[in-house]
């Protein structure tokens, strides 16, 4: 089970270890197709299925989630997580989705990778983080940039970055 202290705070935006409490909320945005259009994910996701899911996420040893939480409102709108973690290479890969859409082209993405980026390289003494997107994805790309993330190759219509520490 994750670490339930481990918080981290930024100017406008927060994270905290996700709970199975985020379940509900997270399930809504994964039936909005707006939302998902670039996490490649399809079907009905129930709250249900999304606390199993959720659950095995927050059981495994190379995974730590974090929900993102709006400063200002105090508001749960998205999840920022590393994963496919391998602890003796001392690198992972992240994602995040910001799932409340009037928090969009506010920052709050990019201010939650550099919190995350911080917590891999500071307190978990990794070496690389790599990601990926499609390459449509403009507002992901830009924040991925902002944050360092130097793009590697593109395979189809997927953009690959990393970032080195």
């Amino acid at each position: 089970m994750q670490n339930m202290n481990v918080n981290f705070l930024g100017e406008n935006i927060s994270l905290r270890p996700t709970n199975l409490s985020d379940a509900k909320k997270s399930a809504q945005w994964m039936n909005d197709s707006e939302v998902i259009k670039f996490l490649g994910i399809s079907g009905v996701v129930t709250a249900v299925s999304r606390k199993i899911f959720l659950s095995k996420m927050l059981r495994s040893k190379n995974e730590k989630n974090f929900s993102i939480i709006e400063k200002k409102t105090g508001e749960y709108i998205g999840n920022i997580y590393i994963y496919n973690i391998h602890w003796k290479k001392r690198n992972a890969e992240v994602g995040i989705f910001i799932g409340e859409k009037r928090a969009w082209g506010k920052g709050y993405g990019t201010e939650a990778i550099e919190l995350i980026k911080a917590y891999a390289f500071e307190d978990l003494n990794f070496c690389k983080l790599y990601l990926s997107t499609y390459e449509e994805n403009v507002g992901a790309i830009k924040s991925y940039k902002k944050a360092g993330f130097i793009e590697k190759r593109k395979k189809e219509n997927l953009l690959f970055f990393e970032l080195i520490h």
